[in-house]
């Protein structure tokens, strides 16, 4: 990652990161690349979910404000799904997953 991490998350056995450019990417424990995204808008947090059949969901917070959920399904491209614009009137730099998936 060239732009510098501005959020970080682990997930069982792999890691999570995104820079302030965008890109999120997703490395194993051993430091080895899995796979990388290309976010819109610049993230400010970040949080991962599990789903069934080793599917995640990431949520990004970003400075805008907005919200973005990413589908990182290991079988498919991750895939950006879901913006909520100007979800909150200030950039965002925090965001967890409760029980049962509310943000």
């Amino acid at each position: 990652i060239a732009a510098p991490v501005v959020c970080v998350d682990i997930c069982s056995d792999r890691i999570l990161a995104a820079a302030e450019d965008g890109l999120m990417k997703e490395v194993a424990l051993d430091g080895g690349e899995l796979r990388r995204f290309d976010l819109s808008g610049e993230p400010r947090c970040l949080v991962a979910a599990e789903a069934a059949r080793g599917a995640l969901y990431l949520v990004a917070g970003r400075a805008d404000g907005s919200l973005a959920l990413v589908a990182w399904d290991e079988h498919e491209a991750p895939e950006e799904r879901y913006v909520v614009e100007k979800a909150h009137g200030a950039a965002l730099s925090a965001v967890t997953v409760a029980e049962g998936g509310a943000l």
